[in-house]
Order: structure tokens, then sequence, then C-alpha cells
């Protein structure tokens, strides 16, 4: 059986919310006024208060949030990346402007560069999802016409947000998987490092160092 898309769903629980709240608000205001307590005083089921707390905790910012805005700001940072682990890698520099949107929910970053003398374009949004309990991050640019969703979380060991994704080989249209590690440092640069994933373990293939300005 074809599942439902989650958006199709999402959007029909937002319809039954805004059809159903106003008629739970109404049956509760005319039993109000008919028991002659205040206008505008209701009492809301067991259920539904449940379900208001839970939509609450679920769209409420949180500490994860906080440290997402914290990467706000202007950067300069250097690429480095290897198509042979033996050879010396292939270094670019560019600039990164960051900042938080949707009522502090998502930080988004806008990246231009010169990469293989080539003008470079891209965008990611990163978020913590409070419900599933772990950050996702999304990114897309001039240089694929694909989009790359990641998910991972903070990790102390790791020193920083450790994410995973997939993606296809440009090369052989294969998936592959790759893990990605964000250390942020209080003197205000960020180490990011790529990993793919081989059938030996690992190979770095990208790291990018950011300063902010």
């Amino acid at each position: 059986m074809e599942r439902t898309p989650r958006w199709l769903m999402f959007c029909c629980l937002v319809a039954l919310l805004l059809v159903a709240l106003p008629a739970v608000a109404d049956h509760h205001q005319a039993g109000s006024e008919e028991h002659g307590e205040m206008e505008g005083e209701m009492e809301m089921s067991a259920e539904e208060a449940a379900m208001m707390a839970a939509w609450q905790k679920a769209m409420t910012p949180g500490e994860p949030h906080a440290n997402l805005a914290g990467l706000a700001g202007d950067y300069h940072f250097e690429i480095k990346t290897w198509m042979d682990p033996e050879a010396p890698p292939m270094v670019s520099t560019g600039t990164a402007h960051r900042e938080m949107t949707m009522g502090g929910r998502i930080l988004v970053e806008e990246v231009e560069a010169t990469v293989m003398g080539q003008p470079f374009k891209g965008h990611g949004e990163t978020g913590y999802d409070n419900v599933k309990g772990e950050y996702w991050s999304t990114w897309t640019d001039n240089m694929s016409t694909g989009l790359m969703v990641s998910y991972g979380k903070w990790d102390d060991e790791a020193g920083g947000l450790v994410m995973h994704a997939e993606y296809v080989d440009v090369m052989t249209g294969e998936t592959k998987n790759a893990r990605m590690v964000s250390e942020v440092h209080d003197d205000g640069t960020e180490h990011f490092s790529w990993y793919d994933k081989t059938a030996d373990g690992e190979q770095k293939t990208m790291a990018i160092t950011y300063t902010k300005k």
C-alpha cells in the first residue's frame, strides 16, 4: 500500500485543527454563556489540553536553537578537498553569511566562493526537531541540481555536531554515505570535516575552516 506523504498528512492535520479548534471554542463559549460564566472563559478536555501542550512543546525553540543562533554572523572560510588522499588538497576561499529565521528556529547559510576557477554559491538550512530530538540540515548549490538532507546529534566525544547523510555520486550514480563533524571553538572559528564511508572505514575528503568576521 502506498504511504501518504508526510507533507500531505501535515497539511490535513493543520486543516483539521483550523476547523476543529474554532468549533471547540464556540462549543465551550456557548456553554459558558448558558451557565452565566465570564465571557471568553472555557475549559478544555484532558485530550484537548494534552494536544495543545504537545503542539506547544513541538513548536517552541529551546536550547538547541539557541546554540544555532550563536553561529549566526559573517565568516571567511578556507576549504580543502582531496580527490586523492595521497595527493595535496585543492584549496579555495570564500565567505558565508548565517542568520536565524522562522522566529529563531532555523539557521540559514548563504555561501559564495570560487571552486576550480568557477563561481560557487551554496544555500544551507539547519534546525532542531523537538519531536524527533535531533538536528537536521539541508544543502543545495549551483554545482548540483539535488538536495542533500542530513540528520544528527551533538556528540561531546567528537567535539561538536555530528551529522549523517546519503548522497548520489555524480560519476557512478551510486548512493553513498557520509559523516560530517562541525567543531565550534570559543575563538570564533569552526572546523567542518567531511568523511566518506568506504569499505575500509572512512576517508576524509573535505575540510573547512570558518573564521568569524
